[in-house]
């Protein structure tokens, strides 16, 4: 629009077609007759006793996603921005719908969307040693698609179920500085931080949003400090680097269980060679320094609490060569 001020305009537009044949159920004794050509011997000692889901279905979505930024350079140095993008992701079939719990999953669920806007700067300080990336962003979601855990009195077990969460909004602070401290140590900073919400889920006709937390998988809080040094060794170079990262506690469901997970500090360090021929590398990796106990993930199912967890401390010596 002029040599400062950019404009960016764009759109896409998504036509998405499914179809599903989903069985699931439960049977008695060792094999299940679906796959009865895959074992030797005779699969018929296993007895169906229940049908927990089975139909076939299709459906069709279409979308149109907008796109529109603005772009404003300060200076050499420093430029702000603005923008707002649609997000579209397609609806589907649950293939792991229990319709004896839930008999709407045969009727699978939407699609989700999502409008977008940002405000940002990037820009370049002190000679270029400096170099600083920030923005702030609001997200407003339509119909996002969770996966819950319902309880069946009938089997008196849970079943994971994937639904359309009415409304929903997520915003944040992202900040990025990395910076040359010598011509030898540098350093990255990344600080994020995320508030997100429900603001209508129905269920049964009634919003059961005040019952839910925060969205899942999205830790309030993440930080990262990494340091990196290098020296001239051995007709080569030695690269000697430190980290620490950190994850506020987060939700694994919409709704707040046993199976949330805290937060969680982690050091990592190593030191890597390089020959001065650019041929070969040796590189000595430490992670998890202080072998932190932490949980990633888990679910719930037979009445047993299952979690997946961090790879404790690990030390790694790995060499390559270039041909």
């Amino acid at each position: 629009m002029t040599d400062a001020l950019n404009l960016t305009l764009g759109g896409r537009y998504t036509v998405d077609e499914k179809s599903a044949d989903v069985f699931k159920g439960n049977y008695l004794g060792l094999y299940s007759p679906e796959f009865a050509d895959r074992y030797d011997g005779e699969p018929a000692v296993a007895t169906p006793y229940a049908i927990l889901t089975d139909y076939s279905n299709s459906d069709e979505w279409g979308q149109f996603s907008p796109k529109v930024g603005f772009n404003y350079q300060l200076d050499e140095d420093t430029m702000v921005y603005a923008s707002y993008s649609s997000g579209f992701k397609s609806g589907g079939f649950d293939m792991r719908g229990d319709a004896s719990v839930m008999p709407e999953t045969e009727d699978g669920y939407d699609p989700e969307t999502a409008d977008t806007y940002e405000l940002g700067v990037k820009a370049e300080l002190f000679n270029n040693r400096i170099r600083l990336n920030a923005a702030a962003f609001h997200t407003n979601y339509d119909d996002m698609q969770v996966t819950v855990q319902t309880f069946s009195e009938a089997t008196q077990n849970f079943s994971s179920a994937v639904i359309n969460a009415g409304k929903s909004e997520i915003q944040g602070l992202e900040l990025e500085m990395m910076a040359s401290i010598t011509d030898r140590l540098t350093s990255n900073i990344v600080l994020g931080y995320t508030d997100t919400d429900y603001l209508e889920v129905i269920d049964g006709g009634v919003d059961v949003s005040d019952q839910w937390g925060a969205f899942q998988y999205s830790p309030a809080k993440t930080a990262l400090g990494q340091l990196s040094y290098n020296i001239d060794a051995f007709e080569g170079s030695l690269v000697m680097n430190g980290s620490v990262s950190y994850r506020s506690e987060m939700q694994i469901y919409a709704a707040p269980s046993q199976l949330d997970v805290g937060s969680v500090t982690l050091f990592d360090a190593g030191v890597t060679y390089f020959s001065g021929d650019d041929k070969w590398q040796l590189s000595l990796q430490g992670k998890n320094l202080t072998d932190e106990e932490y949980r990633n993930a888990g679910y719930t199912a037979f009445g047993w609490i299952t979690g997946y967890y961090g790879a404790p401390r690990t030390v790694a010596l790995t060499g390559s060569y270039n041909f």
